[in-house]
């Protein structure tokens, strides 16, 4: 890769060489009709929710896993 060397702090972008006509094939199109139901989103985010509470209740008793000491 060549050495750019930069004469201003921030200089200007460099001109868009792409022609319009093909920036209109550059389009992305979603398929919408095999996306999740409701109900299986939200056993998604329960899941996950799941996750994040163990996880916290991991670092929380990391250095007292036996539960030795009262929880304060």
């Amino acid at each position: 890769m060549p050495e750019q060397r930069l004469v201003q702090p921030n200089p200007p972008p460099e001109a868009f060489n792409i022609p319009a006509d093909a920036v209109a094939d550059l389009v992305v199109e979603l398929d919408y009709k095999n996306t999740l139901s409701a109900d299986e989103l939200n056993a998604i985010q329960l899941y996950r929710r799941t996750g994040d509470f163990l996880s916290a209740s991991m670092l929380f008793l990391r250095s007292n896993t036996l539960l030795e000491r009262e929880l304060t």
